[in-house]
């Protein structure tokens, strides 16, 4: 269902370029509206910032990934122009992730300013854009450990520390995804095949101990498990697709973001995510720009 209407809205309509701006700019947006809200509504509990209105509460690892086109947007803009007015944004969308002690979160941020600093290299053909890119990490690494974390809560800063990975390690994800791949080997072949059915790891899994019932936590392994290694391939396919029609297009930025939330799915469930299907969305409009001549391109290109 959610692939088809991906699709539907992707592909059904030839979006103008006012209309692509506007969407490109609801993702910003939205990471901005991310911000507010987790100010105006987050608390601490669990040694971590929870976001929640009344008693509804959302997980801190998703919630993250609403901030990630924006920071990626930001982060990018800083190294190919340089201008110091785009190096508040980053910051605080980086501090704000930090503050929900999420790691699989943190994980995707550094992958997508790697990628942000790689990839304006390329666009520029400047290697000096590459030095700066490795400037402004290093020094946004540094403010962030030395000026942030000692100044927010101490036991959310714990979380990021070495010390912390070797006693808690991956809270419980390392010993899940090794009792579900066990079980996938000795299943049946067409278990194998097709897999239990759609949404059904957290009763696959009856390891004993609070983790059991849950979801693999690891977007990979849930489709092997639920719908098979057909579903783990398609899975796969689907995601170099994806990559290989923004490469296509020379939109770089959808490719970096597309690449922070595949590091995101390592260590998340994220099959109904709407961040990552609004950015998929994205991709196949701009794949339409491609059929265009190169009159209607100097007309409609999205710059």
């Amino acid at each position: 269902t959610n692939m088809g209407m991906v699709i539907l809205m992707g592909t059904s309509y030839k979006y103008n370029k006012n209309e692509v701006r506007w969407l490109e700019r609801c993702l910003i947006i939205s990471g901005w509206i991310t911000v507010l809200l987790m100010a105006m509504f987050s608390s601490f509990s669990q040694n971590r910032m929870t976001f929640g209105v009344g008693e509804n509460t959302k997980d801190s690892n998703y919630l993250c990934g609403f901030m990630l086109y924006a920071f990626c947007y930001y982060f990018k803009k800083l190294i190919e122009t340089k201008k110091i007015k785009y190096l508040v944004p980053p910051i605080l969308f980086f501090v704000m992730q930090l503050r929900t002690g999420s790691r699989g979160a943190l994980l995707a941020f550094i992958v997508v300013a790697i990628a942000s600093t790689m990839v304006s290299d390329t666009e520029k053909k400047n290697k000096r854009n590459t030095i700066f890119g490795i400037l402004i990490l290093s020094l946004l690494f540094w403010v962030v450990w030395r000026v942030v974390l000692p100044r927010i809560n101490p036991l959310i800063g714990e979380r990021y520390t070495i010390l912390y990975l070797q006693q808690y390690g991956t809270v419980g994800r390392t010993n899940i995804w090794a009792y579900l791949i066990d079980k996938y080997i000795h299943s049946n072949p067409l278990r194998q095949l097709i897999g239990y059915g759609y949404g059904t790891t957290h009763t696959v899994n009856e390891m004993g101990g609070v983790s059991a019932h849950h979801v693999a936590h690891n977007l990979y392994i849930d489709n092997l498990i639920s719908i098979g290694i057909l579903g783990a391939l398609t899975q796969i396919f689907f995601q170099i697709s994806c990559i290989r029609s923004a490469r296509k297009t020379d939109h770089t930025l959808a490719i970096c973001v597309f690449l922070g939330y595949i590091a995101m799915c390592m260590s998340l469930s994220m099959t109904s995510y709407k961040p990552l299907w609004a950015l998929v969305i994205m991709i196949l409009i701009y794949e339409q720009w491609i059929g265009y001549s190169n009159s209607d391109r100097k007309e409609k290109e999205v710059v």
